[in-house]
């Protein structure tokens, strides 16, 4: 007769302590790629001045502890010179630390979709799974973390300027489209200079795409190999005079709708006398 098997020791139950931070490893994978300094230095006055308001997340690492939420509490609190934190300490296998870091910054407002896209990188690596079954355990859409993995292929002065927040993500991932290399350079320096709309954004995208496809002419009974004649970069039409004016020299201003469609009647009144 087989004897039963023994279950698990079930996981110590998760308790409130506090730790000192001489004891404390920060994340292996810090969600935090760039540290926000006037960010901690607020959170730290608020700290001071009100004390901590919700403890930290450790899990044991020896006779260690290692972060898996509050990281930021944690600097601000070092910043102080504070000799402990309060936290709870809780078991957890390196997956689900992993989640729980996920789980408190990818929605944070400070965080750029480059730093979303390296740590869902990291994710993936260290979890050795696809982008679905990613998303399904974030909470996401599989298109979610399709995006924002994709920013990590982008050509380099888009990535830069998306880091840098020269761009938003949705103007990124519409000059993403665009196939061919100078223009994309072109336009991320327009957009960067100037400012875009996501829905301008796809239309230079839409033109360029449009340009390379009337472009693509191979000879059928040719034996030479396929090219691409390079396409001109097309002026844009003035709102207000709807004359030609050259890309470069091209002005976008931020309207809503009544307030452009008032701008451009007056200018066209004065225009007339």
């Amino acid at each position: 007769m087989s004897r039963p098997k023994k279950k698990a020791p079930a996981p110590a139950p998760a308790r409130l302590e506090e730790v000192p931070l001489d004891v404390i490893n920060e994340p292996d994978l810090p969600m935090r790629m760039q540290i926000d300094q006037e960010g901690i230095e607020q959170l730290a006055a608020s700290i001071r001045k009100i004390g901590l308001v919700q403890p930290i997340k450790l899990r044991p690492a020896g006779n260690r502890y290692e972060i898996i939420a509050g990281h930021r509490r944690y600097l601000a609190s070092r910043r102080l010179g504070l000799p402990t934190i309060q936290a709870i300490i809780e078991t957890q296998t390196d997956e689900v630390a992993l989640l729980a870091r996920a789980a408190e910054n990818l929605d944070r407002q400070d965080t750029s979709p480059f730093e979303q896209a390296e740590y869902l990188k990291a994710c993936k690596l260290a979890m050795k799974i696809t982008n679905r079954q990613l998303a399904g355990r974030l909470g996401k859409s599989e298109a979610w973390v399709s995006q924002r993995l994709a920013i990590l292929e982008y050509p380099q002065p888009l990535q830069d300027a998306l880091k840098n927040g020269k761009i938003s993500f949705s103007v990124a991932r519409q000059l993403a489209r665009i196939p061919q290399p100078e223009l994309l350079a072109m336009y991320t320096r327009q957009a960067c200079d100037n400012g875009v709309t996501p829905r301008v954004a796809e239309q230079w995208a839409s033109d360029c795409i449009a340009m390379t496809q009337r472009n693509y002419s191979p000879d059928p009974v040719s034996e030479d190999p396929v090219t691409f004649s390079e396409p001109e970069i097309r002026d844009v039409r003035c709102y207000v005079c709807e004359r030609p004016t050259p890309l470069r020299k091209a002005k976008n201003l931020w309207w809503c709708n009544d307030c452009l469609k008032a701008a451009i009647s007056l200018l066209l009144e004065q225009t007339e006398h």
